[in-house]
């Protein structure tokens, strides 16, 4: 039997067929993932529940077989509506979040808890998480095990992943992604000015600007803060550009740093390694390779790993390869989900 999927994320523009979010970006590159193993998949952006109600009614094509939603935003009598007025689809609702990360969204912590019972009385829905650590300590709360589904990156094999190292003159460090309290930007930007200094060389601090994301003033403030006034340090602003472009200019970065307090997968890194570009993370962003973690609130440790990142000919090789496994891994647990009856 085929299979067909619509991986559905929250449109937040006015353009149906652009997102400048992570999750606009995880529907991309896991469609296009599954669509590399043989699967008919999809992204699918919508405004909410009676949207995509409404395009599944007429969705043109094969029938659709699976709708897995990205993020808890759906209410769950709507995903009981869903579930009964389709009932040879297999609905999915995917947990984004790490618990720590869930503390900024209160209500997707109770969408996701009616989920879990909606999946107790339904033959074809299911709750999810994109991370086992979360899937697990959901599992241990309340006594439910929920399916595992990770995003997946897709790769194509030309990636640039013997890039030359840094050699000196400007340091280019990226500090990517939205403006949030437990991406933990301070310590990143902090770490940033530190290897410039210890490498006595002029620095470049990449962040993005021009949206609001919750703390966002809080956050670029702090950012200017930690480098006003610093003659050999320049605080650069990339305003959110289509996925492509920043793509790009990740790729003229020599360094990213992502500390994150909280993280279940971490689009960013990906993106480095997608570039040739090594990342500084924490312990939260666990695909990585060892040598590219370091402590999320010592910032001389996240700048020590920088450093020897910077003179590692072989960072990008190593990062490609822990993506790839997950990657690899990943779709072998899509794969089994998409057979379950």
């Amino acid at each position: 039997m085929h299979k067909r999927i619509l991986l559905c994320y929250k449109n937040f523009s006015d353009d149906c067929n652009v997102s400048h979010i992570g999750l606009g970006v995880t529907a991309l590159y896991t469609s296009k993932s599954l669509i590399q193993a043989g699967y008919m998949a999809q992204p699918l952006a919508i405004f909410g529940a009676d949207d995509l109600m409404a395009k599944l009614k007429n969705f043109p094509g094969p029938p659709v077989t699976h709708v897995v939603i990205m993020a808890q935003f759906i209410p769950g009598g709507w995903l009981q509506k869903l579930s009964m007025s389709f009932p040879m689809i297999k609905f999915a609702q995917n947990c984004h979040s790490n618990v720590g990360f869930l503390q900024a969204e209160p209500n997707a912590i109770r969408l996701l808890r009616a989920a879990i019972d909606i999946e107790t009385g339904s033959t074809n829905f299911f709750a999810c998480g994109n991370n086992e650590r979360f899937c697990n300590i959901i599992s241990d709360m309340y006594g439910k095990r929920i399916q595992f589904l990770p995003n997946l990156y897709y790769l194509d094999g030309t990636e640039p992943i013997h890039r030359p190292i840094w050699q000196g003159g400007t340091l280019r460090i990226g500090c990517f992604g939205s403006h949030r309290i437990y991406k933990n930007f301070s310590t990143a930007i902090a770490a940033a000015v530190e290897i410039g200094f210890q490498l006595r060389a002029p620095v470049e601090i990449w962040v993005n600007a021009g949206r609001s994301d919750g703390a966002g003033a809080v956050v670029y403030q702090t950012a200017k803060a930690w480098t006003d006034n610093l003659s050999t340090v320049q605080l650069k602003e990339l305003h959110w550009a289509t996925w492509p472009e920043f793509r790009r200019m990740v790729g003229t970065m020599n360094l990213l740093l992502q500390p994150s307090y909280t993280e279940t997968f971490n689009n960013v890194t990906a993106d480095g390694v997608a570039e040739g570009v090594a990342s500084v993370v924490s312990d939260a962003i666990d695909w990585v390779p060892k040598t590219w973690i370091a402590s999320n609130d010592d910032p001389k440790d996240v700048a020590r790993v920088g450093r020897q990142l910077l003179q590692d000919v072989h960072a990008v090789r190593d990062g490609y390869a822990a993506l790839k496994h997950y990657r690899d891994r990943g779709l072998q647990v899509w794969e089994a989900f998409l057979r379950r009856p």
